[in-house]
């Protein structure tokens, strides 16, 4: 996990660093970090264990606490929200390629996503991870999802994240990138064994936490 997380952090270092030395005479730039945590099932047949095969999910919750920014470099107005964030409707999403406990990788569909803070700020915008190698600022980060065991890694690309803070007018960062690093765990007695080993259940189920770092602009 410290592993990740610096990773993380350099990402974003180098991300704000490329927007910071851009010479466009106005653009908007956007920063933000916290947690994350929710559920996923599992829906093709199957599910995960030690058999490669091509697979599904969909989120069943997910939940986003943390704080973003947009900052408008022309007029230098800021306009912040520390809340929560959640998905208008499910996301789905599934593996390029096969995938077993050990590992695998694949893409999140497009959604659209909303939050609130208790100030009476909101947070509006489309998340999406395409099929790996797909890449996205800064340059040479892939899109998509990366699971080595319990651990996962996901890229998203963010269009149009528009902040609304206490103070008008509200800020709109047209694109961004938000990396989520979080634990996989299943569900209780799901030990991503193939049923042909005595005991082994498929995993159909499972939680996820950790935490996502935000920041992009144009």
């Amino acid at each position: 996990m410290k592993r990740s997380i610096r990773r993380l952090l350099g990402i974003l270092v180098l991300t704000v660093a490329i927007f910071s030395a851009q010479t466009t005479s106005s653009y908007a730039a956007s920063i933000g970090g916290g947690a994350v945590q929710g559920g996923v099932t599992i829906t093709s047949p199957g599910g995960i264990d030690l058999t490669p095969r091509v697979t599904t999910f969909t989120f069943n919750a997910f939940l986003i606490a943390g704080a973003i920014a947009v900052i408008n470099n022309g007029t230098f107005h800021e306009a912040e929200c520390v809340g929560t964030i959640n998905p208008t409707a499910a996301i789905n999403g599934g593996s390029v390629g096969t995938e077993t406990t050990l590992a695998g990788a694949g893409f999140v569909n497009p959604f659209n996503f909303v939050g609130s803070g208790p100030n009476g700020c909101t947070v509006t915008g489309t998340a999406a991870g395409p099929n790996p190698g797909v890449t996205v600022d800064p340059p040479g980060i892939p899109t998509g999802f990366t699971r080595v065991g319990s651990h996962v890694e996901v890229v998203l690309k963010l269009t149009n994240l528009t902040v609304c803070g206490m103070i008008p007018p509200c800020e709109t960062a047209p694109t961004a990138t938000a990396i989520v690093t979080a634990e996989f765990a299943p569900a209780v007695g799901q030990n991503g064994l193939s049923p042909t080993v005595p005991g082994g259940t498929p995993i159909t189920s499972a939680s996820f936490a950790g935490i996502f770092g935000e920041t992009g602009g144009s």
